[in-house]
């Protein structure tokens, strides 16, 4: 942690325990509290010290951020992130975090900033279910499952388009391809 910057609220060490067993995560502090990114590169976990011991925490997670902001304590992040299904949640000083809830958003926000190849190769930490279910518990989805699958593409793929498939013929900008 940086020297000056103290995170006192008891879900702050755990979050950031859980965060730091993923591969390629490091800590930085940009603003002067605590960023989790990958390879010093992109953010899937910020940590906020507020008020005597408050917390917030933000996360990316464009699949369940529906979900996520129906809890107490959450609503999108400010700064346009929301609008990137980032979502912010805070908990004042006596308040206990659902960490259950947050280590499985946890897996989820690293999963979709990580390269697809990283996230693929690597399964949630075991000490993940230990601490989302209160200690020892085995987890209830299979090994290497992603936490939120992402939804259905709605986008029609190159080969679908193509005059061979009855598609439109058309090139992504609209224009007819030549034949020749």
């Amino acid at each position: 942690m940086s020297a000056g910057f103290t995170l006192t609220h008891p879900s702050a060490k755990p979050l950031r325990a859980a965060a730091l067993k993923y591969p390629e995560t490091t800590e930085d502090f940009p603003w002067g509290h605590p960023a989790y990114k990958i390879a010093g590169k992109k953010a899937f976990l910020f940590l906020g010290a507020y008020e005597e011991g408050a917390l917030s925490v933000s996360m990316k997670l464009p699949y369940r951020s529906e979900e996520a902001l129906k809890m107490k304590g959450a609503k999108p992040t400010d700064y346009g992130l929301g609008r990137s299904g980032w979502v912010t949640f805070t908990y004042g000083p006596k308040a206990k975090a659902p960490m259950a809830k947050l280590i499985d958003y946890l897996d989820e926000s690293w999963r979709v900033v990580a390269p697809k190849k990283l996230s693929a190769a690597f399964a949630p930490p075991e000490s993940h279910s230990s601490l989302a279910c209160g200690g020892g518990g085995e987890r209830s989805e299979p090994e290497g499952a992603s936490a939120a699958p992402p939804p259905q593409s709605s986008r029609i793929s190159r080969a679908d388009s193509s005059p061979a498939s009855g598609g439109a013929g058309k090139s992504r900008r609209g224009r007819r391809r030549s034949m020749t």
